[in-house]
This record gives C-alpha cells, sequence and structure tokens, in this order.
C-alpha cells in the first residue's frame, strides 16, 4: 500500500491584491517542491453545479506521505508568507487526502 498524500488547497482570491498572487505561488510552490511535492494540477472553478461554499481555485499536489505535507506547512520558511497569503486569500483551506 502506498503511503502517497495528496495536498488539496482550495482558495477564494481577494480581488483587491490579485496582483499578489503570481509572486505569492511561485513561492509556495518552490516550498511544496522543495519538501518533496509535486504539482498534479491547478484549476480554476468555472461553474458550481451544486454547493454553497464553491471555491475559486483547487490545487492538488503530491507528497510521499501526510508528515511531508505538515514538515512544509509547519516550516519557518512557509509561515513566512502567512501574511501575504492572508492579503491574496479570502479563504484558504488544506486538505491531506489519499487515493481509495
Amino acid at each position: 500500500m502506498s503511503d502517497k498524500a495528496f495536498l488539496l488547497a482550495t482558495g477564494k482570491i481577494n480581488p483587491e491584491n490579485k496582483h499578489l498572487l503570481p509572486e505569492y505561488s511561485a513561492k509556495t510552490s518552490e516550498l511544496m517542491m522543495k519538501g518533496g511535492g509535486k504539482m498534479v494540477s491547478v484549476f480554476m472553478v468555472e461553474e458550481a453545479i451544486f454547493g454553497d461554499n464553491i471555491p475559486q481555485t483547487l490545487a492538488v499536489l503530491e507528497f510521499p506521505d501526510a508528515e511531508s505535507i505538515k514538515k512544509v506547512v509547519d516550516s519557518e520558511e512557509y509561515k513566512a508568507g502567512i501574511s501575504t497569503r492572508e492579503k491574496c486569500f479570502m479563504e484558504l483551506n488544506y486538505f491531506v487526502g489519499k487515493k481509495q
């Protein structure tokens, strides 16, 4: 059985600060890759078919295991970008998932 874990990130972009998003995303992606992550895909949600709390973005990253994800998010390098993250997003959620 594989220990691979996936970081599932959903977000709602702050339109007032969307100009900060490319730089924030590049830095965060670099940290995720450094921590063993591999980008699977990024999606922009175009239409809601069902549900009330619909994100604008969805990113899926693959990691060797859940602990690798937690190490990145708990790192000082990652924490240094929190103030920018809070400006970029009105809402951001991280979930750890496994393929079934």
